[in-house]
């Protein structure tokens, strides 16, 4: 998996749907893996949005959906 931490996802705008490609897109998962994993590690995320990952730490769960967002797996 390529790693993606939580705060990164600060930069997209409130109610955004942020998929794999957009996140390769825009230099956040970068690297040879072809999945993407969100990862709770430093800080939170500041606002809703729809997150599609191959997979989400706990921790990047609980921190997306505590502020209304939401976590798709993708496959």
């Amino acid at each position: 998996y390529v790693p993606v931490n939580v705060h990164s996802l600060n930069r997209f705008d409130a109610g955004s749907t942020v998929s794999v490609a957009l996140l390769q897109k825009v230099g956040l998962a970068k690297g040879n893996a072809a999945k993407v994993k969100i990862l709770g590690h430093g800080g939170d995320v500041a606002h809703a949005l729809t997150v599609q990952a191959h997979a989400f730490s706990n921790s990047a769960r609980t921190k997306i959906e505590a502020v209304g967002g939401t976590c798709e797996i993708v496959a």
